[in-house]
């Protein structure tokens, strides 16, 4: 068989496979009056660009009136999978266009494995390993509850590396998953700082108010908003590496205190372990309680929300705490919460907790 015989082959089980497609495109496209499985209806022609650069590239190749091989219609590109043009054009605006830098903050025993995600996503000359070191007179803070607006403040200080080269402004990713930036609180009693909010929509809209008004030229980008941690690794475009890196990183809200060990029942716990669970990969985490048997809290919690979900609705769940959001953007939310406690129930359930 041909490289190209078995390209075509390849991107035909990728369509077929990746979730990356719609449905619509999944299905046979006509190509110079034939229908192949390696080509895109021609409706769907603009899916042969990846989403991060579809828009940059149409744009650049209008402005620029640059043709596309096969045209599939006005200013799209070809619906031809194996495009010598897509390929490239995908790769160099994928690897060059979006060179993102990487910002690690060190705490005990990180240092190797950010080093080694560097490693692994060609990144050696783009990451920042920092820390900060704030002492109080006889007082210590144990928790990691400011960490938060550190990576913040670590994300203004790195863009200014490439700020000046870049006339628009910079975009801040922040890779956290809805469930948690919403932290809704599953019972009255977990108000305040027990359910703290240091990704929450509100706040981050403070966050660029402050950045908008000092004129510092960045822009918060939530890409995972809508998903959960468990939606986060099942659409993951690179699911072998993820899969790969994903036990080195730290979710424990109390990993310090039990000497840099997940407890395993915390709430981010809970959802590292739910999400694993629903992806069906080997949890590699050690965690030091058992979940079966241990007794905190946040365990009956999770059980009662879930509870209340199916007997009152989500609302009751909520209870007023999206009212900051509206229409289809609050709906949207209530869905991730929704589904991120469904996640949580299937993890309780597989341990004999629910």
């Amino acid at each position: 068989m041909t490289f190209l015989a078995s390209e075509k082959n390849r991107q035909a089980e990728f369509k077929l496979s990746s979730k990356y497609f719609t449905k619509e495109a999944r299905k046979p496209g006509l190509f110079r009056n034939r229908l192949y499985p390696f080509a895109l209806p021609v409706s769907c022609a603009d899916q042969n660009l990846h989403q991060w650069i579809r828009t940059e590239a149409i744009e650049y190749f209008k402005k620029h009136e640059i043709v596309w091989h096969t045209s599939a219609g006005v200013d799209l590109p070809t619906n031809h999978m194996v495009s010598s043009q897509i390929m490239c054009l995908s790769i160099d605006l994928t690897s060059n266009g979006r060179r993102p830098l990487f910002v690690f903050h060190i705490v005990n025993g990180s240092r190797h494995h950010q080093e080694e995600f560097a490693h692994t996503l060609n990144a050696e000359t783009r990451f920042f390993q920092w820390s900060y070191e704030a002492r109080l007179k006889d007082h210590r803070e144990r928790s990691t509850r400011g960490r938060s607006i550190v990576f913040f403040a670590f994300a203004a200080i790195a863009s200014s590396a490439i700020r000046e080269s870049v006339p628009r402004p910079i975009d801040v990713f922040v890779p956290e998953n809805g469930f948690i930036s919403l932290n809704v609180a599953l019972s009255p009693g977990r108000l305040g700082s027990l359910s703290t909010k240091t990704t929450h929509p509100t706040y981050m809209q403070g966050i660029q108010s402050v950045w908008d008004r000092l004129e510092i030229r960045l822009q918060l980008q939530f890409p995972y908003r809508y998903q959960t941690k468990g939606e986060m690794l099942e659409n993951c475009r690179d699911t072998d590496t993820l899969s790969r890196l994903l036990g080195y990183t730290i979710s424990c809200g109390q990993y310090h205190i039990h000497k840099h060990t997940h407890c395993g029942v915390c709430i981010p716990c809970l959802v590292r372990r739910a999400a694993y669970r629903k992806v069906g990969w080997d949890d590699p985490t050690e965690y030091c309680k058992d979940l079966r048997v241990d007794k905190s809290d946040n365990i009956a919690v999770a059980t009662s929300a879930w509870l209340i979900l199916q007997v009152q609705g989500i609302r009751k769940v909520t209870a007023g705490s999206l009212s900051f959001a509206k229409g289809s953007e609050k709906r949207q939310l209530e869905q991730v919460v929704s589904r991120g406690l469904s996640e949580i129930s299937d993890l309780l359930r597989a341990y004999g907790r629910l």
